[in-house]
């Protein structure tokens, strides 16, 4: 019988010295397998040269758009809210031309890293946006892109409406569809954004069917709850 294999994701390495620490910790220290890196922010280089030094670390690409800082220019036109984005990108082509400049010039940047992606995740969850979407994938298909990328369904800690969970699977659908490349088979953390808990963790493990599945964890400080989760699940095993 197969058993289910467990990604332990940290998005947002390279945010910050404290979150790199954070995330290396989560790693040395506890079941953290892999970690999303934005390129361009204050912590960057720290992880690149961090990851280095730990190639066990499954390292990702976290594209961002909003809430960040860019990699072509000083700030984002839109400042740091998703919905604002969203909003202009109905009606002005500059600012898709923008995010078409920022996939290239990231990629670019990871490249330069010496590694490839292993897997592809956005901030904000900004891939779900059809326009973004489309844009992403068609990159990644002419970059010949081998990794896997977030989009498998949310699944959620809390007891849901049967409306909500249709609306997580759709947009699964929508981010795979223009994105086509492997995803895992579920997405669990939606719900529990900095707040996740090995006492929740724990049971639901032991009721996962084989694939892959995925935590997503937002570590931010080496006592934070998200860092000390991700320890606790390893002296647990």
């Amino acid at each position: 019988m197969l058993t289910p294999q467990i990604l332990y994701v940290a998005d947002d390495f390279g945010l910050s010295s404290e979150v790199n620490d954070s995330i290396l910790h989560a790693h040395t220290d506890g079941v953290l397998t892999s970690a999303a890196l934005m390129l361009g922010q204050e912590g960057s280089d720290e992880a690149i040269s961090l990851a280095k030094s730990h190639p066990d670390l499954e390292l990702g690409l976290h594209f961002h758009f909003c809430d960040s800082k860019p990699t072509t220019r000083k700030s984002w036109p839109w400042g740091a809210h998703p919905a604002s984005l969203g909003f202009r990108l109905g009606f002005q082509p500059k600012s898709l031309a923008l995010i078409e400049e920022e996939i290239d010039h990231q990629w670019t940047l990871f490249k330069e890293s010496g590694r490839n992606p292993a897997f592809i995740n956005v901030h904000h969850h900004l891939h779900a946006h059809p326009w973004i979407s489309k844009r992403i994938g068609d990159y990644l298909i002419k970059k010949n892109f081998q990794g896997w990328v977030r989009g498998g369904v949310p699944h959620f800690f809390s007891p849901v409406s049967p409306i909500k969970q249709k609306i997580a699977r759709s947009l699964s659908n929508q981010i795979l569809k223009k994105i086509p490349f492997f995803s895992p088979r579920t997405l669990w953390g939606i719900d529990r954004t900095f707040q996740m808990n090995p006492q929740e963790i724990r049971p639901l493990i032991a009721t996962l069917t084989e694939g892959i599945h995925e935590f997503i964890f937002h570590p931010r400080s080496l006592q934070d709850p998200e860092t000390q989760c991700l320890i606790h699940l390893k002296q647990s095993l």
